[in-house]
């Protein structure tokens, strides 16, 4: 009698499959993976760039809005030349990883940091997060102000 020595097709074609399933199951994790990094990121500008720079041009000038070298709107990456930039000298860099609109024009995705309100004692700062992570869990848009950050729902325009 003659032994195959080798697989049936049937048997390659099953491992096959189970190598694809395994595959297709890492890509979605790692795919969620960068989300979750790009959310850490923007935690990160808020609490550890934004907070504190806010912080000290309030303790140096006792006040925000004076001569901060931005207005309400503008994106945070522009405010260049005025007190921000003296405590925030990277100021460029404090930017959404992937967003290149400004939240105050759309905060449904990804977005560029901006200024919702900028007064002489208070701040908020727009954001979005994709999956939402730690103390942020939920995914969305931000404002992020001196007490820390809470959810935003944009305002509906009425027509």
């Amino acid at each position: 009698m003659k032994q195959n020595k080798g697989f049936t097709l049937i048997e390659l074609l099953i491992v096959f499959g189970i190598i694809v399933v395994l595959c297709a199951i890492a890509a979605f994790s790692l795919s969620n993976l960068h989300e979750k990094d790009r959310d850490a990121k923007r935690i990160q500008n808020m609490n550890e760039d934004v907070r504190i720079a806010m912080q000290m041009v309030l303790n140096k000038y006792e006040g925000y809005d004076k001569n901060l070298g931005c207005d309400v709107g503008d994106v945070i990456n522009k405010c260049e030349g005025g007190r921000l930039q003296e405590f925030l000298p990277l100021i460029k860099e404090v930017k959404d990883p992937v967003g290149t609109v400004s939240c105050l024009t759309d905060c449904t995705r990804p977005c560029n940091y901006a200024w919702k309100t900028l007064t002489d004692s208070n701040y908020g700062v727009l954001f979005y997060l994709e999956n939402g992570i730690a103390d942020y869990a939920e995914p969305g848009c931000y404002l992020y102000g001196p007490n820390g950050a809470e959810p935003y729902l944009p305002e509906v325009k009425a027509q």
